[in-house]
């Protein structure tokens, strides 16, 4: 692979050409192309093996590629008849790039039209904050909760960088805040201690996406229930890989309990009930498609059978 220093240069506009592969189809089989990460590899696919001169000249392969705006990057042939230009740093997000490649010069052929315009953008940054649960930290410590929740990327972070999102929790430190790599693009987050009191009370999470490339400010306000408040928090239903309903309870729950005829979902018969601490998971026995109701009797017991 060849590295190059590119320097920096006036942008340029670029637009999207239309049928600019046309003229390639008989030698071009795919290529990179839409809305890709900021971490890809770009790829050009021949439809024929690369001429062993080609592929061992260097300066063929360097000459052969033009990308607007500039970056550094190396080029190589990966396989006998694919081309890979890997960027040597993330490219920007949210921005448009032309990589010229002139394929006559590649294949050592004549052709009407040389250099093929490969044209992509490049993901625009965000972020989202996901699947938040509150709930007690375990059954003999009612009144303690955790909260737990995800901040969700658009494209690929860093962990340093998305626990730089959440810039403060409330009252709380956010050096109490623990994190998980969940995957490139989903981050985990637990925060512990919290108390309830008397009365119900609130707390703000504020975040900002300018750590990972994109400057926007948004906040969720936590509730937390009084103590002795029993009641439903917060609901989950997926499909895969069991038809399932979580609810989501402010304390444990009495795990003797049977929960027939308290929890109800209309026009659904045979409900299948597990309670987990403060988790009742209703499975379904089949998929359902449409609105319905939830009913939820205040029969359903907390751990000191209230």
């Amino acid at each position: 692979a060849i590295l190059f220093i590119l320097a920096a240069c006036k942008e340029q506009k670029i637009d999207i050409p239309i049928d600019a592969d046309l003229p390639f189809k008989p030698y071009i089989s795919a290529y990179t192309s839409g809305i890709i990460s900021k971490a890809s590899t770009l790829s050009v696919y021949f439809k024929e093996a690369l001429p062993d001169s080609i592929v061992s000249d260097t300066n063929i392969l360097r000459d052969a590629i033009t990308v607007t705006p500039k970056f550094k990057y190396s080029v190589s042939v990966y396989s006998p008849n694919s081309l890979q230009i890997k960027p040597l740093g993330e490219l920007k997000s949210g921005k448009r790039y032309r990589i010229d490649v002139n394929v006559a010069k590649l294949i050592n052929k004549k052709l009407e039209k040389s250099v093929f315009p490969m044209v992509f953008e490049t993901i625009e940054q965000d972020y989202t904050l996901i699947d938040l649960n509150l709930e007690p930290t375990d059954m003999y410590r009612p009144n303690e909760l955790t909260l737990t929740g995800f901040i969700e990327t658009k494209d690929i972070a860093t962990l340093d960088d998305a626990k730089q999102v959440l810039t403060s929790a409330g009252r709380y430190s956010i050096k109490a805040v623990h994190w998980a790599k969940d995957h490139d693009k989903k981050f985990k987050f637990f925060l512990k201690g919290i108390k309830k009191k008397e009365a119900a009370t609130t707390f703000e999470l504020s975040l900002d996406g300018k750590a990972i490339g994109r400057p926007r400010k948004s906040s969720q306000t936590i509730s937390i229930p009084a103590i002795s408040d029993f009641q439903l928090t917060n609901w989950h239903y997926e499909t895969y890989p069991d038809q399932l309903l979580t609810l989501q309870f402010s304390e444990p729950l009495d795990p003797k309990q049977n929960l027939n005829g308290l929890i109800r979902i209309d026009h659904i018969n045979g409900l299948k009930y597990e309670i987990d601490g403060s988790k009742v998971k209703v499975f379904l026995n089949h998929s359902f498609t449409g609105n319905t109701k939830l009913t939820v009797s205040a029969g359903v017991k907390n751990f000191n059978g209230k």
